[in-house]
């Protein structure tokens, strides 16, 4: 029975891959059916593509509170508080920046947007909320109700994705060893594939068939990985090329000068708001904040990077390197 079993499912526009230690592929290919059900459950909350969703509901309200779920509010809850302590580098409430750029339909109906030129309209972007604007966010628990402010909208696109990930890593706690990667929103728990750890590859900006570098996860600890960038959901323009990584202060896509962000934190979640936020400082020319992520690598387009940790920061960190990383 034991061994190393994968399954996978398509949802939320990504693959999502379950691997498991020490179990019988059956049981990782129905753990796989349960993690589609979820995910369609989570969407049904979360995507700005079903008009049903909480989001939409809320997006469409215009200040006035909605019924959502309890989990809806969790997330809220986290949107919030990561938008204080971010200071607005991480912010959900970009949706008119996104619709302004061109990001308009789901990305699986839009799978060739890097060969065509799609309608964007840059006079559109504004800024996003801010730190202001999500401070007048109201819930009510026990009515089970939120609103945004009038005029406020949200995608909560990536900490959405890290948190689904994070949910079904916790329903399957109880393998001995697993891991859950959706898209690159990964969190691997237990027992490893092999002893040495379970080892997670960057990719390479200028070459996708390639590594970047290599991070070796520690066994036995629970550990979340996620990864924004400007190299993925990228498309055409009149005026250029557009991506899905939005400067909050501006309202515009991130300059492509950073390639990607990847993020080592506790959780999926944590690790995708950190690595928003120290994308969107590194492109301002600030110091990164690592939030609750112990550490960042950075890779920018002409093939440097660099490592930030909660204490150091290191330039000569070098592709194809293994490295042995840790939560704090």
């Amino acid at each position: 029975m034991s061994g190393v079993a994968s399954s996978r499912f398509r949802a939320m526009s990504v693959d999502v891959v379950l691997i498991g230690v020490g179990l019988a592929p059956g049981e990782v290919a129905r753990a796989a059916e349960t993690g589609a059900r979820l995910a369609d459950w989570w969407e049904d909350r979360f995507s700005r593509f079903r008009p049903e969703s909480d989001l939409c509901r809320m997006n469409a309200a215009n200040g006035i509170p909605v019924s959502v779920e309890p989990a809806t509010i969790d997330l809220i809850e986290r949107a919030v508080e990561a938008v204080a302590r971010s200071g607005g580098r991480f912010d959900p409430s970009i949706l008119p920046a996104l619709e302004a750029a061109g990001y308009r339909q789901s990305w699986a109906e839009r799978a060739t947007w890097a060969a065509a030129t799609f309608e964007a309209e840059p006079a559109m972007a504004r800024p996003a909320a801010g730190v202001a604007g999500w401070s007048e966010v109201t819930i009510d628990r026990q009515a089970s109700t939120a609103a945004l402010p009038p005029g406020m909208r949200i995608d909560f696109g990536g900490i959405a994705k890290g948190a689904f990930v994070d949910l079904l890593a916790e329903q399957l706690a109880d393998w001995p060893g697993g891991a859950v990667d959706a898209g690159g929103d990964l969190v691997a728990w237990g027992e490893p594939p092999d002893a040495g750890g379970w080892t997670v590859g960057i990719e390479d900006p200028r070459n996708p068939d390639a590594d970047l570098l290599m991070l070796t996860l520690p066994p036995g600890t629970r550990t979340g990985v996620a990864t924004s960038g400007t190299t993925r959901r990228r498309w055409a323009t009149a005026s250029g090329f557009a991506h899905h990584l939005i400067d909050p202060t501006s309202g515009r896509s991130l300059s492509d000068a950073v390639a990607t962000v990847t993020a080592v934190a506790a959780t999926a979640t944590a690790a995708d708001v950190a690595a928003k936020t120290v994308a969107v400082a590194i492109a301002a020319g600030a110091a990164p904040n690592l939030l609750d992520a112990a550490e960042a690598f950075v890779a920018y387009a002409d093939g440097r990077t660099r490592h930030f940790s909660r204490h150091w920061e290191d330039d000569r960190v070098t592709p194809n390197t293994c490295l042995d990383r840790r939560t704090a």
